[in-house]
């Protein structure tokens, strides 16, 4: 960890490779102003940095998104 002054807080850095050996990794996206970031993450090209949590993708585990109905009024599909 490491401190950054600007946000007056220890700070962790996790890595792609980290995320991605995880048994699950799990979002929680809530609001209407996520709305359109959440769309383009899920349904959008392939754009790592502009949408980091794109290349969130475990490779033996779960890619859970709790989102609200706010949050979701933007997606094309249903999604279990």
């Amino acid at each position: 960890a490491n401190f950054v002054p600007k946000l007056n807080a220890w700070r962790l850095t996790l890595t792609y490779p980290i995320f991605n050996a995880a048994a699950r990794v799990v979002f929680l996206i809530t609001g209407g102003s996520k709305a359109s970031i959440l769309r383009d993450v899920l349904e959008g090209p392939p754009d790592l940095q502009r949408l980091p949590s794109q290349g969130a993708r475990p490779t033996d585990g779960e890619l859970i998104f709790f989102v609200d109905q706010a949050a979701a009024a933007q997606l094309s599909t249903a999604r279990g």
